[in-house]
C-alpha cells in the first residue's frame, strides 16, 4: 500500500467519524486525538488528499445540514442553528449567509433555494 492510499483510508475514517458526529461541537483538537495524529499532521493529511482544510469541511457539512433543514422543515433558524451545533444564531447567520450569499431566513423563502453550493461527505 502507498503512503497516499493509507493517507487516503486514515481521512476516509476520519470523515466518517466527522460525519457521525457532525451535529456536536467538534474542535480540531477532538479530531485530531480521534486520529491519533497531532493537530498539525492531520490537517495537512487531510488537506493532501481532499483539498479542503478539515475547519472548512466540518463547518461547510453543518451549513449543508442547516440548508437541508431549512428546505425540508419549518423549524425556527434557532432551532436549526443550535441542533447543526453552532452557539448561538447570530454566528450562525454570519456563516450561513457567506457560504450561500443569503440569509437562511430568505434561502428558505427562496423559490431557488437549490443544492449546487452543497458540500457533500467525500
Amino acid at each position: 500500500m502507498t503512503t497516499q492510499q493509507y493517507d487516503h483510508l486514515i481521512v476516509t475514517d476520519l470523515v466518517n467519524w466527522i460525519e457521525s458526529h457532525i451535529d456536536d461541537k467538534l474542535l480540531i483538537d477532538d479530531v485530531s486525538r480521534q486520529s491519533g495524529y497531532s493537530k498539525w499532521h492531520i490537517q495537512r493529511k487531510f488537506k493532501a488528499v481532499t483539498g479542503k482544510t478539515i475547519a472548512s469541511y466540518i463547518r461547510n457539512r453543518k451549513l449543508t445540514r442547516a440548508a437541508l433543514a431549512l428546505r425540508k422543515t419549518d423549524r425556527r433558524v434557532l432551532d436549526i442553528a443550535l441542533s447543526c451545533g453552532f452557539d448561538n444564531q447570530q454566528t450562525f447567520t454570519r456563516m450561513f449567509r457567506k457560504r450561500f450569499g443569503i440569509a437562511p431566513g430568505l434561502y428558505r423563502a427562496s423559490a431557488d433555494a437549490s443544492a449546487q453550493n452543497f458540500i457533500y461527505p467525500i
